[in-house]
């Protein structure tokens, strides 16, 4: 399956992160999700993505999961076969401003692909298949309310 160079990856993700943060707001009014509420929030958009064990985090008011790509076949919808993926990283935060500096240090970093969508920060090494991608960027849109 050919793979989408990470700066190409970078535009369409900027474009997906920027739609959910305009979209929810800053402040008082943004949701705050735990990481099994957001994934049933993205999953409801296709992202099809499956919660893993908890990492040891050495950040502060921070919770780290293992997160995967669920098997196409498990998602409705979809026919493909699944593709190798190693997996990635989701982080809640205790809140937007927290995700703020995490996200912002997740971009710091060549390999990653990097998400956020209120507290939460997730995360891929740069070969993400292009359906995942697009999966992921659409399910984004759908919780920006596109």
């Amino acid at each position: 399956m050919a793979r989408i160079p990470l700066t190409k990856i970078r535009r369409i993700v900027v474009v997906a992160v920027v739609a959910v943060l305009v979209s929810q707001g800053c402040g008082a009014g943004e949701p705050k999700f735990n990481a099994e509420g957001f994934l049933e929030e993205v999953n409801a958009g296709g992202a099809g993505l499956a919660l893993g064990e908890p990492l040891e985090s050495v950040r502060e008011n921070v919770t780290s999961y293992e997160l995967n790509f669920k098997d196409p076949g498990e998602i409705a919808g979809t026919t493909a076969p699944a593709a190798a993926h190693g997996g990635g990283t989701l982080q809640v935060t205790a809140n937007s401003e927290a995700a703020a500096a995490e996200f912002e240090r997740c971009e710091g970093a060549v390999s990653l692909v990097c998400f956020r969508a209120a507290n939460v920060v997730f995360y891929f090494g740069e070969e993400l298949a292009p359906a995942e991608l697009a999966r992921l960027a659409g399910a984004l849109r759908q919780l920006a309310g596109e």
